[in-house]
């Protein structure tokens, strides 16, 4: 999966993501979407997984990155 999603951030200028942030970026919204939310990407996929893929593919997963703690 990680193949396929990869060369596609290369493709949209995020290639300062990285894989781990990218799978837990989907995982999370995958989550969601088994919880009842309604996709953002009109597919004809039907795992949750796949849809979520979908959607990070077509930047519509909002996130941001806070900064580390200071101890």
């Amino acid at each position: 999966m990680l193949d396929r999603i990869i060369p596609q951030l290369m493709k949209t200028g995020a290639s300062n993501e990285s894989k781990f942030r990218v799978i837990l970026l989907i995982a999370r919204r995958a989550k969601q979407i088994q919880a009842g939310a309604k996709p953002l990407v009109h597919t004809a996929a039907r795992k949750a997984t796949r849809i979520a893929r979908e959607e990070f593919r077509a930047g519509l997963i909002p996130y941001e990155i806070l900064p580390a703690a200071v101890r």
